[in-house]
């Protein structure tokens, strides 16, 4: 789990990203921005930005908010966990069964405009 800075209301703007930079800045795959922005076609992703106010003193950013992920074992993850299947496999198996990865919570406070896509590259690289 991490920490994020909160973009500030005072002075953010709402800007279009384009998906490459996004999925670059984010190390995540294209297809996985598309299933959260429900598209297919999308090249460009409605993004925040904040340009620096006196309630954010100037840094654009005012407050926090939690990312973490969640894994909840089943009976079936625990039976994987068991039998020593390995990382990858319980990985497929969370996923399968909703888990969301750290950078898919990032990218839903980004597409949520709560944060920025620099915030999400500065906690988690």
């Amino acid at each position: 789990q991490r920490l994020i800075r909160k973009v500030c209301h005072g002075c953010k703007q709402k800007v279009e990203v384009d998906i490459n930079y996004l999925a670059n800045i984010l190390n995540i795959e294209i297809d996985t921005i598309k299933k959260y922005v429900n598209s297919d076609k999308v090249e460009i992703i409605k993004s925040t930005e904040s340009t620096g106010c006196n309630s954010c003193n100037g840094t654009g950013y005012l407050g926090r908010s939690v990312i973490a992920e969640i894994f909840i074992i089943d009976e079936e993850i625990a039976e994987a966990i068991s039998e020593n299947k390995g990382l990858t496999t319980i990985k497929s198996l969370a996923k399968e069964k909703g888990m969301k990865t750290i950078k898919e919570i990032g990218l839903l406070k980004v597409l949520k405009h709560e944060t920025t896509p620099e915030e999400i590259y500065r906690v988690l690289g």
